[in-house]
């Protein structure tokens, strides 16, 4: 009984060549041959019966046979049950001719593409090597090769056979795009990208045929992109959106992926171009109808002011961290009110650095300030720092003993000490008077650090 093949690759029984081949490619990324190797095999199996359903015997690829009518009736039968699924009637079949005839070029690629596409991937590899030794001019059998060692798993073979047959000559989409999974998963990046980039330059010549395989192209170059690289993807992406735009629809998410994984590499290296961004998501949304999923590309504008924020260097880090504690205000965890108290008190050390930061947050990042304008606003108005922080710090302490270190006593120990200072109490007949608890020289430090006093904060 033959395999259901689009069963595999998920699709309906009437699908047509674009729904196949959009399958096939997002299940190769879902499955990859370095985390299900037989699974991988299975989708491609599959995917190559479904896209070339009407292909007569030879098409493909010419291979010699015996010439000979029992070896070419064997020949055909093999072919046939490849092409019905009965891979292990093929593999049978295969095996007799070579038994009878030797071992022709045609039986012996006929029998690992059989043992292969039945999960036979061991000797599958053995008889795709035994034709590279056999035929080592042949291109095809390098490209056949490094399928068979993705197949069973052996990454680093299969990245020196993709490209071998890659300097012979083999420019496929579907060789492309493995080679370039491939290089992504052996940690090639920068060569991951020169493959996709070729494969970008053939496929653009026809958008509609290859659209997915352009999809995903930019999708595999703004994984793997460098800083250079990530450059040239900007403005190559941007002409496709353009050059694609009656082609786009259909991969809507796909394309806010893209967009999000090159704003991800630029904020990563500090070099953002909101510009770019802006004018981009733009141009997408001219191409969808209605402008898209409204939603989906505001939370992608969303996500560049957040990008952007968190690149500004006019803006201190400590300002940046507040304000990602602070935007949950209904959050009221003892964990999120030590967090907030420690921010605010080290803003408080920074106050006069800081204090012109917040007007520029309020220009530019409005949505950001609401965060911080009631922090800001009593901080303006009070007209006594120090008891502001020693109100804070009353809470702080206390808050203090129930998490295992205390960042700000550790960033400034000496207000640690200033709690506990002892004072000369004038008005009381010349008693000293301490101002809270005293602290044992083997208590636990206050700070939370866990450590005795007099090995931490008592240490000085």
């Amino acid at each position: 009984m033959g395999k259901d093949y689009y069963k595999i690759l998920g699709v309906e029984q009437d699908a047509d060549a674009k729904t196949i081949k959009r399958a096939y490619v997002k299940l190769i990324h879902q499955f990859s041959p370095e985390k299900d190797p037989k699974r991988f095999q299975e989708i491609r199996d599959a995917y190559e019966h479904l896209s070339t359903p009407d292909r007569k015997e030879g098409d493909l690829f010419a291979v010699s046979i015996p010439d000979d009518p029992t070896a070419k009736q064997l020949y055909h039968m093999m072919y046939n049950c490849l092409k019905d699924g009965q891979d292990q009637e093929a593999i049978g079949l295969a095996e007799q001719s070579i038994d009878l005839f030797g071992e022709s070029e045609g039986f012996v690629y006929t029998l690992a593409r059989a043992q292969l596409r039945a999960g036979n991937t061991g000797k599958a590899v053995k008889n795709f090597e035994k034709l590279v030794r056999q035929y080592p001019d042949q291109a095809h059998y390098r490209q056949e090769l490094a399928f068979a060692y993705l197949a069973r798993g052996y990454g680093n073979k299969a990245l020196a056979a993709f490209r071998d047959a890659y300097k012979m000559g083999v420019r496929n989409p579907e060789f492309l795009n493995l080679y370039s999974l491939t290089c992504q998963n052996r940690d090639a990046a920068e060569e991951g990208c020169r493959v996709l980039i070729e494969q970008i330059r053939l496929c653009k010549n026809n958008i509609g045929e290859n659209i997915e395989y352009l999809i995903d192209a930019f999708l595999g170059r703004a994984v793997m992109a460098g800083e250079e690289s990530n450059r040239a993807l900007e403005s190559d992406f941007l002409a496709f959106v353009e050059d694609a735009s009656l082609y786009i629809v259909e991969y809507e998410e796909t394309i806010a992926r893209i967009v999000g994984a090159m704003m991800s590499i630029r904020a990563m290296i500090d070099d953002l171009d909101c510009d770019y961004f802006r004018r981009l998501i733009s141009q997408i949304r001219k191409s969808l109808p209605n402008g898209g999923d409204q939603s989906l590309w505001d939370g992608q504008l969303e996500t560049l002011v957040m990008r952007q924020f968190d690149c500004d260097k006019r803006i201190a880090p400590i300002v940046k961290d507040a304000c990602w504690i602070f935007d949950d205000p209904y959050d009221k965890q003892k964990t999120q009110q030590f967090a907030e108290l420690d921010l605010k008190l080290h803003m408080l050390e920074e106050w006069p650095v800081i204090q012109t930061q917040f007007q520029i947050i309020k220009q530019d990042y409005p949505d950001y300030y609401q965060y911080f304008q009631d922090f800001v606003a009593e901080l303006e108005q009070t007209p006594d720092v120090d008891s502001m922080r020693q109100r804070m710090l009353k809470d702080y302490v206390r808050l203090a003993r129930q998490f295992e270190e205390a960042p700000y006593f550790k960033d400034y120990p000496e207000r640690l000490k200033s709690l506990y200072h002892v004072s000369w109490d004038s008005n009381a007949n010349g008693a000293y008077r301490r101002d809270g608890k005293k602290i044992g020289r083997n208590d636990p430090c206050p700070c939370g650090s866990g450590k005795k006093y007099k090995n931490c904060c008592g240490r000085n």
